[in-house]
């Protein structure tokens, strides 16, 4: 099977100083805690999508390894050679982040109609071009703020660099605010100099104050100044449970069926004739039964979780999921190990999963798995045991057999 992400380099990100990792189509990550198995998931997705750099929010300064100056990713996904570098930023290119990201929030924010006494108003003048807005207000910026405060702000930003082409993240702090502040006023009248802002606003002065003000009213988690190349094909599933009661059915009913069908074509779950997120039908040799959607196993559910969360508007390839074991009953596990060995070798689904329960691993590597599934494995199975540091011990399908009873003891000791 062709490997989606097929080698991957980790060198300074979090708790992993270095890792060569050479991926196959299931790759299982197991280690004690803190030793970097969640970080490694966190480090493929931000190779295929930069722009999850912002989940981490106030913290993203922290996934440089306290012993790097910067972190490293290179491999190959989708068959194209990659490079992602992140870096703080270069002292003399703050003043030039600085004031395109300010500029580019302060353009969202003036340029979105807010509610006040009488109803919806339009700060802006309605006459002015948003690209006119950009770049006038890159201006006035410019002409007051000062390079010496602006450095202040440093630590409010973040490069990622891909084949060296620099994509800037910033997120704004009271750092950031301390830059601000008594500019705000000189700002506030060179917009109405610029006649950037309506004539009639001055009841609503004190608001557009504190949409010049740091952190934004709007609690913007940080945002890209010019926004990184991203890979859809990945998805980063945290938690597989699915809260039925929030979910429209009527809105997503289509989703709904598409998840039917592939769970009939599949042979999920024997003799299912209709499928929805209340009830389901069934029919045997003695006629239909209904069955609450409630009242189907964890397992079962665990596996709707999956699929809801892959059945979205994108083509998913490569699935990162965190503990799927968590919140199941031993007596499930098998069932969902079953289904992500099916989706592996039927949808060509490229599996990355941390897990530090015994169970688990003792069904993926068990003899109750079919011939089908074991042969599978014995082609496309890897498992990674992660020590501190990022060291990881490679085993494939026969040698992680022959070594479980050390990995579980390992786990055991979590």
């Amino acid at each position: 099977m062709v490997k989606l992400l097929d080698e991957m380099k980790i060198e300074g990100f979090k708790a992993i100083d270095y890792l060569n990792l050479k991926p196959s189509s299931i790759n299982i990550i197991t280690g004690r805690n803190n030793t970097g198995k969640t970080s490694l998931l966190e480090a493929i997705n931000l190779f295929g999508d930069p722009s999850s750099l912002k989940d981490f929010k106030k913290n993203f300064s922290e996934i440089i390894n306290r012993n790097s100056s910067q972190c490293r990713i290179r491999g190959s996904l989708f068959e194209e050679k990659k490079e992602l570098n992140i870096k703080p930023p270069r002292k003399d290119h703050i003043f030039q982040y600085f004031i395109q990201g300010y500029a580019s929030l302060l353009e969202s924010y003036l340029g979105t109609p807010w509610y006040f006494r009488g109803g919806e108003k339009n700060i802006l003048e309605e006459k002015e071009s948003r690209s006119n807005i950009a770049e006038k207000l890159k201006e006035i910026l410019k002409k007051h703020l000062e390079l010496e405060k602006v450095e202040k702000a440093l630590d409010d930003f973040m490069v990622i660099s891909i084949d060296n082409n620099n994509y800037p993240f910033f997120y704004p702090s009271e750092k950031s605010r301390g830059v601000i502040s008594d500019k705000r006023g000189v700002i506030l009248n060179e917009l109405k100099e610029m006649k950037l802002i309506r004539d009639n606003v001055e009841d609503e002065e004190r608001f557009i104050m504190r949409l010049l003000d740091f952190p934004s009213p709007l609690g913007n988690p940080g945002f890209f100044i010019e926004t990184p190349p991203t890979r859809k094909e990945l998805t980063f599933i945290k938690d597989a449970s699915l809260s039925i009661n929030d979910i429209d059915k009527e809105k997503y009913a289509v989703r709904i069926d598409n998840i039917e069908d592939f769970l009939k074509e599949k042979n999920i779950v024997e003799d299912l004739k209709d499928f929805n997120l209340e009830t389901l039908v069934f029919e045997d040799d003695k006629g239909k039964y209904s069955v609450p959607f409630q009242f189907m196993g964890g397992g079962f559910k665990s596996i709707i979780g999956f699929l809801w969360k892959l059945s979205g508007d994108k083509d998913i390839n490569i699935v990162l999921l965190e503990e799927p074991e968590n919140h199941l009953h031993p007596g499930y596990i098998k069932e969902v190990v079953s289904f992500l060995i099916r989706l592996a070798k039927e949808e060509s689904i490229q599996l990355f999963i941390t897990t530090h329960d015994t169970d688990f691993i003792n069904e993926l590597l068990g003899e109750e798995l079919d011939k089908g599934e074991k042969n599978f494995l014995r082609e496309e199975f890897n498992l990674l045991q992660l020590k501190p540091g990022g060291f990881a011990e490679k085993f494939n399908y026969k040698e992680a057999k022959k070594h479980l009873k050390e990995l579980s003891i390992d786990l055991r000791g979590v």
